[in-house]
């Protein structure tokens, strides 16, 4: 996955598509950095769109869940 070589907040991020309609899910986050920077109800948004049920947990559990979800390293390296 294309997502899982990016080494800083500022790399863009490879959009998924919804597994269902195969059009890229709205709102997915451009860069590392934007994960960083979604609301609850965006992150929630995304991880729909992506099939997949979001935590019931802190918005930071959601935000590590979706990083994990498109394959990106837990914390990368600032630019």
């Amino acid at each position: 996955m294309q997502n899982s070589y990016l080494s800083t907040l500022s790399s863009f991020t490879t959009p998924l598509v919804n597994i269902s309609t195969a059009i890229e899910v709205p709102g997915f986050p451009a860069t590392s950095r934007h994960i960083t920077r979604m609301e609850e109800a965006e992150l929630d948004a995304v991880l729909q769109g992506l099939g997949v049920a979001p935590t019931i947990n802190s918005v930071a559990a959601k935000r590590r869940q979706l990083r994990g979800f498109i394959g990106l390293a837990e914390l990368p390296e600032s630019a």
